[in-house]
């Protein structure tokens, strides 16, 4: 599958940076003003496995060369607000009738559609809006999540409907348009969680509240991530702390709910948190560290799975990325580093069939 990723922000190099692992061939199409430019720490963990195009879109010699690239392509990806592709000409009507099995994706932030379709907006916005950024502080006060949770699930998002528009386009030899809106990804995430609005009783359905689904502090001031949901579990747990009635004492009313808490609380800050993952895993009790970014780097099992190759770039050294979670049968591809903006201007046009005169005129226009 090759596909053509127009200057799309994260949630789209996400996207494309998922199907270059999982083996398609992806040109990125970016601004001739970012050519020469250091590579981001983003650029260095998303970009890899692509190659670079730098082009400029407003000039019409820049559209003659996405037009011939659509004629080469399966899918193509951009981020425009609504109406910017149209006025590039680069829409999916435009494209497809070049290429009538194009699958086509716009990626936006509030899709194409609906009162909000033109506005701007941020990852915080679509994770505030959609009742996740509420769900996920509890009883707290919502506050700014440490990662892009709405970039991240509308990449992964996007990357599912591309493949699976391809499956679709296989068996019709049809194309297929993708309105995808960030906002609606990450709302859709709450279906696990939040799925139903019973209007009957006003409310939606709600996550686990109990207190053998919570976080801990340990001795060590660090904390633990509880999941002893089972009885099986709970039983474990209480019998371990020495106070198996607890286990069914139920937690149906504040007061209970508040001395469980406090019981388990108490409890955890009798060991450390490895010491307590090495009791509880010799149980069977669901629980894990609460570890930030750069300790999940050097978590034994997403080591163990290859999950954080080591690399090296000229713009910062050695470092660690995280790798692509799927794995397929077989020797896993080799995926190349994230090129400089620009490497493969010159080798793509002379692909499509342009001389060097003509290269060399798109340079001094500023085309490319």
């Amino acid at each position: 599958m090759s596909v053509l990723d127009i200057g799309t922000l994260t949630p789209g190099k996400f996207c494309t940076s998922m199907l270059a692992d999982m083996g398609a061939s992806v040109l990125r199409i970016e601004r001739p003003s970012a050519k020469g430019g250091a590579l981001s720490h983003e650029d260095l963990a998303l970009n890899r496995g692509k190659r670079s195009l730098t082009l400029d879109l407003r000039a019409e010699a820049g559209r003659g060369v996405v037009l011939r690239l659509t004629n080469r392509c399966d899918a193509v990806i951009e981020s425009y607000r609504p109406g910017v592709a149209k006025r590039l000409g680069i829409d999916y009507p435009g494209l497809s009738a070049r290429n009538p099995k194009l699958v086509y994706c716009s990626l936006s932030g509030f899709g194409q559609t609906g009162p909000m379709a033109h506005l701007a907006g941020f990852d915080l916005q679509f994770v505030a809006r959609s009742g996740l950024l509420s769900a996920m502080a509890g009883r707290s006060a919502p506050s700014v999540p440490g990662a892009y949770l709405s970039d991240a699930v509308s990449g992964l998002t996007a990357a599912l409907a591309i493949c699976a528009a391809m499956v679709g386009t296989q068996k019709t030899g049809e194309g297929h348009y993708i309105d995808l809106a960030m906002l609606d990804s990450v709302f859709a995430m709450l279906s696990v969680s939040h799925g139903l609005l019973l209007e009957t009783k006003g409310g939606a359905g709600e996550a686990y509240d109990s207190p053998f689904y919570a976080i801990y502090e340990t001795a060590d001031g660090r904390h633990l991530a509880l999941g002893a949901i089972r009885g099986e579990s709970s039983r474990a747990l209480c019998g371990e702390l020495g106070r198996p009635e607890m286990a069914d004492a139920g937690f149906d009313t504040p007061d209970k709910h508040a001395a469980l808490t406090a019981f388990l609380s108490d409890a955890f800050k009798r060991a450390s948190a490895s010491e307590w993952m090495t009791k509880l895993a010799a149980l069977d009790i669901e629980a894990a560290p609460v570890n930030s970014p750069v300790e999940a780097f050097a978590d034994p099992q997403l080591v163990a799975r290859v999950m954080a190759p080591r690399e090296s770039a000229p713009e910062v050294g050695y470092f660690q990325r995280i790798a692509t979670p799927v794995r397929f049968s077989g020797k896993p591809a080799e995926s190349s580093p994230a090129p400089p903006i620009g490497r493969h201007s010159e080798e793509v046009l002379i692909e499509l069939g342009y001389s060097e005169t003509d290269i060399a005129r798109l340079r001094e226009q500023g085309v490319i």
